[in-house]
């Protein structure tokens, strides 16, 4: 059987019960078999999320978090800084939701990229978004600078 771990972008939004069995039956039938699953929730703040067009539904966030604990299932959580409306403080109620409410096992940081051709990109003037290259990650894995910038 599989013994590895199989990481799953997912949405909060968009689990199941069905999804979620299969997801603790691969790991009690295969020993060594990690399901971990990624939600990229981006901010909890309505205001941010509704400038980037990515709604989350927090009840239902809090919801599913709770049975895949239940069902021991590892979650991780990815927020995005540097959005529009954006604060400290929002950013930290955020972070506070993902560690205290629904107990991630792990939380990212992304900062805000205005992909090529994505609405949010045709909007960063009204938005007052302006773009530089301030990544020093190692260049075999980041975006090309032609999907980042237009």
């Amino acid at each position: 059987g599989y013994n590895g771990r199989l990481s799953l972008q997912c949405r909060f939004e968009m689990l199941n019960e069905q999804f979620v069995d299969a997801c603790r039956e691969l790991q009690e039938r295969n020993e060594g078999a990690r399901v971990v699953l990624e939600f990229g929730l981006q901010s909890l703040n309505k205001l941010e999320c509704r400038e980037i067009n990515r709604m989350n539904n927090i009840r239902l966030v809090d919801q599913w978090a709770r049975v895949l604990h239940s069902n021991n299932i590892d979650f991780e959580v990815s927020l995005i800084y540097g959005l529009p409306h954006q604060t400290v403080q929002s950013f930290r109620e955020s972070i506070s939701f993902c560690s205290d409410v629904i107990m991630a096992k792990k939380i990212c940081a992304w900062p805000l990229m205005l992909l090529r051709g994505t609405e949010l990109e045709r909007r960063k003037d009204v938005l007052g978004l302006h773009e530089e290259i301030v990544s020093h990650v190692d260049g075999a894995i980041e975006l090309p600078h032609s999907r980042i910038l237009g």
